[in-house]
């Protein structure tokens, strides 16, 4: 049943089934029929319809609207009536479903301006092959059809996702949608099967490995309009990340931590692949990004916490935070640790061996475990560490970005300083200019 921002459909196999639906369910907003029907054609529809409630009535048909003359008062009887002539595609009919649904609730989203956004935010796209390859069970399916309206496609009940899945493989849809709830459900069986003994060859191994990063891609991604990285910024990285994970498919030692590093907590994970774009966007902006510095940065980015595994001690920032001894020493060395794990890799050099040993430092000499002054902290170090700050600084604000400015004022004398001082005022024009 339709409603302002979403649509479900109810279908009818004839004209007279179709009557009795509408009949049955009041809350029905638009009606879509043919012409030719068995048992009741879409003219008898049609005036069965004005005689009740008068829906919004969308006619397809091959023939013109005027050579059916149950339809000569067609525009006059409701003026959201509309006429659409076969063959129209799938977009054709979203189209003229949404602007339909722009007229009949335009006095509504006047008087409830806040409805948008709130009833975008209960769906999540997800890429149309990771629904293949990961989805476990049925789920109710989406499709945006206009500024924060959708349309149902499939239904978890009717156990028809993954054809309706394929029969969009032709017209190339970027995104389905899912409702928050299935969404977290399956972004869990996901981790899941990460997480599960395989007994499959290692290149299928590899597949669903990669697939999840690239969810966990598209889940991050969707936080970037915070950090101001623009399209062609995050074509980049993502050209970037290709030649990066070609090194890691190579590299099995890699590939078994990035495998472990996907099945951490969404904070820990989310974390690093922000990091990976604001890096990279600084390094961009300070003329620092040659193909080995951005490679090694987002190395750094994916592994500085790989012997963190919970979510709470990868936020913190200090050791006073803590009470309880073993967490205290758990964060002290994670970093130390984590940097000679990485440097008796292969593809790994000293760049990111010391962003991994140093991304707890801080400008004035409080950080861990080193108490490394701005002065003496390598330049790439201090890109990252200035990340690591703004990036969770975001994350704990639920990306409001309107807490910014006051966020840079308080970082002014501490961080713009030394070899701080030149990536401060890149990251503050980034975001505040």
């Amino acid at each position: 049943m339709g409603r302002s921002n979403d649509l479900a459909i109810v279908k009818a196999s004839n004209g007279l089934e179709a009557q009795e639906v509408l009949k049955e369910n009041s809350d029905i907003k638009i009606i879509l029929s043919d012409y030719s029907m068995p048992k009741a054609n879409g003219g008898q529809l049609y005036k069965f319809n004005t005689s009740e409630t008068n829906l919004p009535f969308i006619l397809m048909t091959a023939g013109s609207l005027d050579d059916y003359e149950e339809f000569n008062t067609f525009y006059k009887d409701n003026k959201l009536n509309a006429f659409l002539e076969k063959p129209a595609d799938d977009e054709e009919i979203f189209q003229c479903i949404n602007n339909v649904l722009d007229k009949q609730v335009s006095s509504e989203s006047n008087e409830r301006p806040s409805k948008k956004a709130d009833k975008k935010s209960e769906y999540k796209k997800v890429k149309p092959q990771f629904l293949m390859r990961f989805a476990q069970q049925e789920f109710n399916l989406y499709l945006e059809i206009g500024d924060g309206k959708f349309v149902q496609v499939a239904t978890a009940t009717n156990k028809d996702m993954k054809s309706v899945i394929k029969h969009y493989e032709p017209k190339k849809v970027d995104y389905f949608f899912l409702e928050k709830d299935d969404y977290n459900i399956f972004l869990q069986k996901t981790k899941d099967l990460l997480e599960s003994p395989v007994k499959e060859e290692q290149q299928n191994i590899q597949e669903v490995t990669f697939a999840a990063l690239d969810l966990a891609f598209t889940v991050a991604q969707e936080q970037l309009d915070a950090l101001k990285v623009s399209k062609m910024h995050q074509e980049f990285v993502n050209r970037s990340m290709e030649r990066v994970l070609t090194s890691i498919k190579e590299n099995n030692d890699l590939f078994k931590i990035l495998k472990n590093y996907l099945t951490q907590d969404d904070y820990l994970v989310e974390h690093s692949i922000l990091n990976i774009y604001f890096t990279s966007y600084l390094l961009n902006k300070l003329n620092w990004s040659n193909d080995q510095t951005v490679k090694q940065m987002m190395y750094a980015c994916f592994y500085h916490d790989l012997e963190i595994r919970d979510q709470r001690l990868g936020k913190i920032r200090s050791l006073s935070e803590l009470t309880d001894a073993n967490e205290i020493e758990i964060v002290k060395v994670h970093s130390k640790k984590a940097a000679e794990r990485m440097e008796a890799l292969k593809g790994i050099n000293h760049d990111a061996y010391k962003i991994i040993l140093d991304h707890h430092e801080l400008p004035d000499g409080s950080g861990f475990p080193q108490g490394l002054q701005s002065s003496n902290t390598p330049p790439m170090s201090c890109v990252f560490i200035l990340s690591h700050d703004i990036v969770d600084f975001l994350i704990e604000n639920n990306f409001q970005t309107q807490y910014l400015a006051s966020k840079f004022q308080e970082m002014e004398a501490t961080w713009n300083q030394g070899n701080y001082k030149r990536i401060f005022s890149c990251a503050r024009e980034i975001l505040l200019d």
